[in-house]
């Protein structure tokens, strides 16, 4: 089965705020938090980007990630799996103005990790897993399977 979420997540606030034509409306989640799906629909038929195109992505939206990073840390999340196979999972983490975490692997090369890209962006923005869980599923990101269905 597969899995995938192209978004930004952070303070419900600071994600609402941000201004960018490809993402799309907030979705509330817990403690604050919220996300903006990525309009991966308009990027496969318009642009020239791909959301798995981890760099481009982060680089698209890049201005208004330093614009809403001033009050709080805000990530950028790419998750692709398929039939339980681990296909991309890169972050980028803004902070005051900046980009301070950027992390992506893919396939094979997260093997022996500990912790994926994800899962330390949802730290660096405070997320504090409940106990027994990850950080990924105290937010349920799980909630659905692919980043349209967020909308």
């Amino acid at each position: 089965m597969a899995y995938n979420l192209f978004a930004v997540i952070g303070r419900a606030h600071d994600v609402a705020g941000l201004d960018h034509p490809q993402l799309l409306g907030r979705v509330d989640l817990v403690e604050g938090y919220a996300l903006r799906p990525l309009d991966v629909d308009w990027l496969e038929e318009e642009s020239e980007v791909h959301p798995r195109q981890f760099d481009d992505v982060v680089t698209l939206i890049g201005d208004a990630m330093i614009a809403a990073s001033a009050g709080h840390p805000i990530a950028y999340v790419a998750i692709e799996t398929f039939g339980g196979s681990l296909e991309v999972n890169g972050a980028a983490v803004w902070s005051e103005g900046a980009i301070v975490h950027r992390d992506l692997v893919e396939g094979e090369t997260a093997e022996g990790r500990t912790v994926l890209p994800c899962e330390e962006a949802l730290a660096l923005i405070g997320v504090v897993a409940m106990a027994g869980h990850d950080a990924f599923d105290t937010l349920g990101l799980g909630r659905y399977r692919s980043t349209e269905e967020w909308r």
